[in-house]
């Protein structure tokens, strides 16, 4: 399960978060499977929830976006 927080941690609506009410739960489900492919690891997620499409697009952007950023930290931790 997924919600919005603000930078202390605290529980606040997608309104708070700037984020539009229209089609975005304020709770979610996301799944994360990840696969030892023996050289390295693929991770897929799916996402739950979302009651537009727009709503869900704009979550997977943003979501890429955090994926991406966390690919970066990983390789730079493989020597």
């Amino acid at each position: 399960m997924f919600n919005f927080a603000d930078a202390d941690g605290n529980r606040i609506t997608p309104t708070e978060a700037g984020i539009p009410a229209d089609g975005v739960p304020a709770d979610g489900d996301h799944e994360v499977v990840l696969t030892d492919l023996g050289d390295g690891t693929m991770l897929h997620m799916t996402e739950r929830g979302y009651c537009t499409q727009e709503a869900r697009d704009l979550s997977q952007s943003g979501l890429e976006q955090c994926l991406d950023k966390m690919a970066t930290l990983v390789e730079d931790l493989v020597p």
